[in-house]
């Protein structure tokens, strides 16, 4: 794979553009499928994977490339599993933090992402939870992921690694439809690119992704409204700002220390090009222009 691709300005927006009005369409199909019966659970699933695993395939299949070349499908190496550990406090911190000012912000309303998990009446039964957390945590972990951070992540580095994490990053909170809780989504976009760059590997922001949804399913904003009227809001954000900076500066450290040893053995022969020359071609390209309209106009609908 050539990394200064001129094709990718063009067809990876306007990949992500499909994917907004495929996501568009099955707000209006899903509630049909509901009341007629169907498992929700399995619907959901389906659509998941046909919204962001099938547009995979056949992006790849058209442009003639394997699927695993540009994709990071590989182990975590044991020497970034402090990395990793630590990327994973400072998300969960991160995330809270940015939580607690919206708090105030908004006078009292947290953000959070409940997703489908709110719109529908689950049907009972002995295995609800297993079903609720293959559906609503680990397939759009999966299924995201390998869509955001193991396509259009992969693709966009080929105009610097820094621009590849921010477009990733901007797509993925475009796809949650959502003006209020845009910044939510575009810091773990920004967290789940930086830890696959890093790390080289699509399972560190799988992990992230999992941990992020589990967070919304069964803990969300209640845990920070507790802690605040249990602890105090002063020092909820102490400890917070805290373990969010010392995490940080590890998760820096740890950084350095994996790019010194890329420096001695480069994970690949062909190494990304500067993302500052390549601002404008990428944030300005008409195709990325069109996505924004797209997600404006759907998200101003919704």
């Amino acid at each position: 794979m050539k990394l200064n691709d001129n094709r990718v300005p063009v067809t990876a927006p306007l990949l992500v553009a499909a994917v907004l009005l495929l996501l568009g369409i099955t707000e209006i199909i899903l509630p049909q499928a509901v009341q007629q019966g169907n498992n929700i659970f399995l619907v959901i699933i389906v659509i998941q994977i046909i919204v962001f695993i099938l547009p995979c395939i056949l992006y790849y299949y058209s442009i003639g490339r394997k699927l695993t070349t540009p994709m990071f499908i590989k182990v975590i190496h044991p020497s970034h599993l402090i990395f990793v550990f630590f990327v994973i406090l400072m998300f969960i911190t991160g995330n809270m933090l940015i939580k607690f000012f919206m708090y105030y912000i908004t006078d009292g309303s947290l953000a959070g992402d409940s997703g489908m998990l709110s719109q529908f009446a689950l049907p009972e039964g002995e295995n609800n939870g297993l079903y609720i957390f293959l559906t609503f945590a680990l397939i759009p972990a999966i299924c995201e992921e390998l869509f955001f951070r193991g396509v259009i992540l992969s693709e966009y580095r080929g105009y610097g690694s820094v621009n590849a994490i921010v477009i990733s990053a901007l797509c993925f909170a475009m796809v949650h439809f959502s003006y209020e809780n845009f910044f939510v989504y575009f810091f773990a976009g920004i967290i789940f690119g930086f830890s696959a760059v890093v790390t080289r590997s699509i399972f560190t922001p799988i992990i992230l992704h999992l941990i992020n949804n589990a967070l919304n399913l069964y803990v969300d904003g209640s845990f920070l409204k507790l802690m605040m009227q249990e602890s105090g809001t002063f020092f909820v954000a102490f400890v917070l700002v805290v373990l969010f900076s010392v995490s940080l500066l590890i998760v820096l450290a740890r950084t350095e220390s994996i790019y010194c040893v890329y420096a001695e053995k480069p994970p690949t022969g062909d190494l990304p090009p500067s993302s500052k020359s390549n601002i404008i071609k990428v944030f300005f390209s008409p195709a990325f222009l069109v996505l924004l309209g797209i997600f404006i106009v759907i998200t101003g609908l919704s």
